[in-house]
């Protein structure tokens, strides 16, 4: 956790306009996480059961401190039964 700060400390201190965006994209696919888990019905800790994770890791992917991967979100998306295009919006 601590380097994690710090690395995020240096990034914003180096391009803060990239930061806040790259902060923004993180904070809106952890909630249109959030929405589309309880629209499947699905708890953090199932969901996390689902993705071999522990419910604590998906929090923290929906709070905006995880960034999300391919591989990630295609995990996700089979769990909640939804593309992968609809799981980032489009």
């Amino acid at each position: 956790m601590r380097i994690r700060k710090q690395r995020l400390a240096q990034e914003k201190a180096e391009n803060p306009k990239l930061y806040d965006i790259e902060r923004k994209v993180e904070l809106e696919q952890g909630a249109r996480m959030i929405m589309l888990r309880k629209k499947a019905g699905i708890t953090q800790k199932d969901l996390g059961l689902a993705l071999g994770i522990s419910q604590s890791e998906i929090s923290k992917y929906e709070a905006g401190q995880r960034s999300f991967d391919i591989q990630f979100i295609e995990s996700v998306s089979a769990a909640l039964k939804i593309s992968p295009q609809e799981f980032i919006g489009l």
